[in-house]
């Protein structure tokens, strides 16, 4: 980035999201390799180094030590990039083959051994770097330095500096407020002795700014912003603060209210627990605001027109002061937040393209990645104290493109009418309701066909949940439906059908459930069916038109449906630990595009059906069963198209 290296992407498109797709990009074509020992490193690959190495030609070099003499690789004098191992103990002699590169941009230090640790860098060596000339990057990360020379700020073309993981004091690092025409990025890290911070806002190109583990700061003043600077910070578009445990006040000087942050267009606030004052009140860029474990802190939400993106989790209070805009916003998440009041009917109201909202509240929880299909593991937080769900689900007509709908923690029996759900809505996830007894209730004179258009249903931890919907039918539109850990749940639906739209069904830890329904719905779209840990489930529903059904420690199903099978087009059946089950389904040869047939566990099936196995398999997985053929008579050879066959545990074989 600093290099300009990075073209401006599209119009909202942030320069790091842009430098993370470039990176992910050379990922993808192998250029860059993570590593083994340390998850969090890449290096390239031998062959692209020493391609790279031949085209960059004389404009960089590494700075190395020989073993045997401790003499430098010599480089070119037009050497633009440099970069080096940090030892444990530099001094100024391991640098100075940099005295007559006149040209040298860039001074960092890498670290081999993740082990070394902190490193020293002696006083003579840093003397060196103001006689460098053009430098843009300049890296002291990881080298234990209090004090920086006062002709650092001569440095007048940095775009980057990194001074994490120093130990230098505000003094010092106000030197480098001099090289302020062309800073672009800032990383202040770990900086123990540091009390305040130089007045960062008069640097006129400042873009990205990070400040963490700042441990000794208790406020940031005037001071931040630049004695008679007008307009602080007129570049700033991302501002990071973070595991500052001392952090209190935040105060703006009347010289620069409203003025300051123009172009801010993303502010993270992450653990600073003691941090209460209120927030910069004018903030017309801004797109994202997200703000975490600051249990202190009241948050005053402003108008906002540019915001998309609003999360908050662990703060003391959201209010509303004003009529806000938040015409733009698309995700909203709130969480773990004592006191709730900004959910206001104006304020709903202002969310008129709203995509995603995250109503959450938990008793405990973690943070947890957005790495699986699960909703609950997608962008989302555990936390507590939330509003009631029924009063904010009276504002839900108004959010007309409001498509996600996730709730958490709610503590109420009943969770809300169909009615009162934006025809917009898609997708509705609920987790750890643990008074919860029904999702969906409805007066009886009101159509649910015409007012309830959601797509995907999850409910997973509700203990007393009895029904989905107090009438018995699911929306007609439904076509995703996950259920788990609902161990009062003895019918998914007390209409004896399912929605005929309803591809997707994933049933677990349901252990009262006796029956999904009695069919399903002529042109059934079901394709795959889920069913595990349901003790109780007796039967299967007929009529259905399966392409992956997998079925396993359901203790009490003693039998498929009496019309045998009827899913021509399955391709997958998985079976484990029935029991019960003393037979395969009638007609069995005849599912011919069966691939993959695997049967654990279910002890009671002693033999196969004497038309044989489905013709077309390519793997087939026996394990622990009572089977009285030999294997010879298993009729395994006329599997022509069979790849893989695992037999394991079987009596007679």
């Amino acid at each position: 980035m600093a290099e300009g290296l990075i073209l401006q992407g599209e119009e909202n498109q942030q320069t790091k999201d842009l430098g993370h797709e470039y990176f992910q990009e050379l990922r993808c074509r192998s250029l860059l390799q993570q590593s083994s020992e340390d998850t969090s490193r890449f290096f390239m690959h031998d062959l692209i180094n020493d391609l790279a190495q031949w085209a960059a030609g004389d404009m960089s070099f590494r700075l190395q030590c020989k073993l045997n003499d401790d003499k430098q690789y010599k480089g070119s004098k037009n050497a633009r990039h440099s970069s080096y191992f940090r030892g444990k103990y530099d001094n100024h002699k391991r640098f100075e083959e940099y005295y007559s590169v006149e040209s040298l941009r860039t001074f960092l230090p890498l670290q081999r051994n993740p082990n070394l640790g902190q490193g020293y860098l002696t006083t003579k060596a840093l003397d060196l770097l103001p006689k460098l000339r053009c430098p843009r990057v300049l890296c002291l990360s990881g080298y234990y330095i209090r004090y920086l020379p006062e002709s650092i700020g001569d440095l007048k073309h940095l775009s980057r500096r990194d001074a994490s993981g120093n130990d230098v004091t505000e003094k010092s690092l106000s030197k480098f407020d001099n090289s302020r025409d062309e800073t672009v990025v800032s990383d202040l890290d770990n900086c123990e002795r540091c009390i305040s911070l130089p007045p960062l806002g008069q640097l006129p190109s400042h873009k990205d700014l990070c400040i963490r583990r700042l441990f000794a700061v208790k406020a940031l003043g005037p001071e931040f912003f630049g004695e008679a600077v007008l307009e602080p910070f007129p570049a700033l578009e991302t501002l990071q603060f973070e595991g500052m445990p001392e952090w209190k006040d935040w105060r703006f000087s009347s010289d620069v209210a409203n003025t300051e942050f123009p172009r801010l267009r993303r502010l993270t606030i992450n653990n600073c627990p003691k941090l209460s004052i209120k927030l910069p009140s004018y903030l017309p860029s801004l797109e994202k605001l997200v703000i975490y474990q600051c249990e202190q802190l009241v948050v005053s939400i402003p108008s906002l027109p540019m915001l998309n993106e609003l999360m908050i989790e662990g703060c003391k209070e959201v209010v509303q002061t004003s009529t806000v805009d938040f015409s733009m916003l698309d995700l909203m998440q709130l969480s773990n937040i004592s006191k709730l009041t900004c959910l206001t009917e104006g304020f709903m109201k202002g969310l008129t393209k709203l995509f995603a909202t995250h109503f959450l509240s938990g008793r405990g929880g973690s943070k947890q990645g957005a790495t699986t299909r699960d909703p609950f593991q997608c962008r989302m937080f555990d936390f507590a104290s939330l509003c009631k769900v029924c009063e904010v689900a009276k504002k839900f007509p108004s959010l007309a493109c409001l498509r996600e709908l996730y709730i958490t923690g709610y503590q109420g029996c009943v969770l809300f009418r169909e009615s009162i759900l934006p025809s917009s809505l898609k997708t509705l996830a609920i987790k750890d309701c643990f008074d919860l007894q029904c999702v969906l209730d409805e007066e009886e004179n009101v159509n649910i066909r015409n007012t309830c258009l959601l797509e995907e249903l999850t409910i997973k931890s509700c203990p007393f949940l009895t029904c989905l919907s107090a009438r018995g039918e699911l929306p007609v539109t439904l076509q995703y439906l996950k259920i788990s850990l609902c161990t009062a749940l003895e019918t998914v639906t007390s209409q004896g059908k399912l929605p005929s739209a309803l591809k997707h069904l994933e049933i677990s830890s349901c252990t009262k459930l006796e029956s999904i329904a009695k069919r399903f719905q002529e042109g059934s779209s079901l394709e795959y069916i889920s069913l595990w840990d349901c003790e109780n489930l007796k039967s299967l529903p007929e009529r259905h038109n399966l392409k992956i059904f997998y079925i396993g420690s359901v203790w009490t199903f003693v039998s498929f449906p009496e019309g045998g099978f009827p899913a021509v087009n399955l391709r997958l059946l998985w079976i484990s630990s029935c029991n019960k089950l003393e037979a395969l389904p009638n007609c069995f040869h005849k599912l011919t595009s069966l691939q993959r047939l695997v049967i654990g566990g279910c002890l009671s099936i002693i033999s196969f059906p004497q038309e044989g196995l489905p013709p077309n398999l390519t793997s087939l997985q026996i394990t622990g069963h009572k089977i009285c053929k030999p294997l010879s008579e298993w009729g395994l050879h006329k599997l022509a198209s069979l790849e893989g066959l695992n037999i394991f545990g079987c009596q007679h074989v």
